[in-house]
């Protein structure tokens, strides 16, 4: 009876270490998305923007500021979105706490590229405004 009841028990363990891992890919993968949307975004700003502030001819302070904050943004991405080591055997990395939701240290890149992404988008507005 004791050994049931042990594997009972490790029965009930595995399924909720497995439910654990899977939330963990999920939220992870998620992020990623999302990430992928922004830097989509940073693109898509950065050349419609940019070309409409630069027909004026030569780029000015603010378009080149503009095109740092466009450097910024998906420099950010690309750092959520750089494989880690070990990622292929743990897709739900380190970054992950314990309870599955993303770290700081992928969150905080994520608000870091949101911000970088406003910012561009300010930059060029102002520049085609002043242009």
């Amino acid at each position: 009876m004791g050994r049931e009841d042990n594997a009972a028990g490790y029965e009930v363990l595995h399924a909720e270490a497995t439910r654990a891992l899977s939330e963990q890919v999920g939220i992870a993968d998620s992020l990623r998305a999302r990430t992928g949307q922004l830097i989509s975004a940073a693109a898509i700003t950065a050349s419609f923007l940019g070309s409409q502030a630069m027909r004026s001819g030569s780029p000015g302070l603010l378009a080149w500021l503009a095109l740092g904050g466009f450097a910024t943004s998906a420099s950010l991405c690309l750092a959520i979105l750089w494989p880690r080591p070990g990622e292929a055997a743990a897709p739900s990395d380190a970054l992950l706490t314990i309870d599955g939701r993303p770290g700081p240290g992928l969150t905080l890149l994520f608000q870091l590229a949101s911000v970088a992404v406003a910012i561009d988008v300010f930059l060029w507005m102002i520049a085609i405004a002043a242009g």
